[in-house]
């Protein structure tokens, strides 16, 4: 039984059937693929005890034709791996953004779950001709993380300013997790402006506060 935000990972990544995980921890995420009928798959971390439970947990399921391989990023895979996607999970936006940056293969449908500096990631991906797909919010175990799925394209697909702040999928429909989140980062705002003394940070922070409020009214209206 795989976490909320694994199974949400592992659904983006559709009908996929040549994977790769980049930094794929003890790979629970390439083992539900495995059982989802993926044909090939890739774990690659920078920790050899990772991949190697990794590999264990795969040929545990008798599963056979996948590759462990020790390395940073995506330097260990090849374009012989004709990979039709890539997950990238766990990392910082800055770190994802960096293994994207030095890939020595074409990037071209990928899932990224970044820990943190999710709008740095979303900028890069729209200046880099990405496609963002879907772009949500989920909540697992009182935390919450943004996913998305991208492809690679040959222009530029532009996104609004509240798009790239809050995830364009997050703005269409109704996404409690979304709002819960919100109302999450408003509580630590107001919190935190109590001992703030320079007027410009808190003017900032109150700002950010009547903006996640508007969302969350925008939100619960399409509900």
């Amino acid at each position: 039984m795989v976490s909320y935000r694994l199974n949400e990972i592992i659904e983006l990544c559709g009908s996929a059937k040549r994977i790769a995980d980049v930094g794929c921890d003890h790979g629970k995420v390439l083992g539900e693929l495995a059982k989802k009928g993926a044909k090939y798959l890739v774990a690659t971390d920078i920790s050899e005890p990772s991949v190697r439970k990794a590999g264990e947990l795969l040929n545990k399921l008798n599963f056979k034709k996948f590759d462990v391989r020790v390395g940073n990023g995506c330097e260990t895979l090849s374009e012989k791996d004709k990979l039709d996607m890539i997950v990238i999970a766990g990392m910082g936006g800055l770190e994802i953004i960096e293994i994207l940056k030095k890939s020595p293969i074409e990037l071209t449908n990928l899932v990224l779950q970044p820990q943190n500096n999710v709008v740095k990631l979303r900028e890069y991906l729209v200046e880099n001709n990405f496609r963002i797909i879907v772009d949500k919010v989920v909540e697992d175990k009182q935390k919450f993380y943004n996913i998305l799925k991208v492809k690679k394209s040959d222009k530029k697909y532009e996104l609004s300013a509240r798009e790239i702040q809050y995830g364009k999928s997050n703005l269409k429909g109704y996404n409690p997790h979304f709002v819960l989140m919100l109302m999450e980062e408003n509580e630590k705002l107001a919190a935190r402006q109590v001992n703030v003394t320079n007027e410009n940070i808190k003017n900032k922070m109150i700002n950010t506060i009547i903006k996640n409020n508007k969302e969350i009214e925008r939100a619960n209206s399409r509900r």
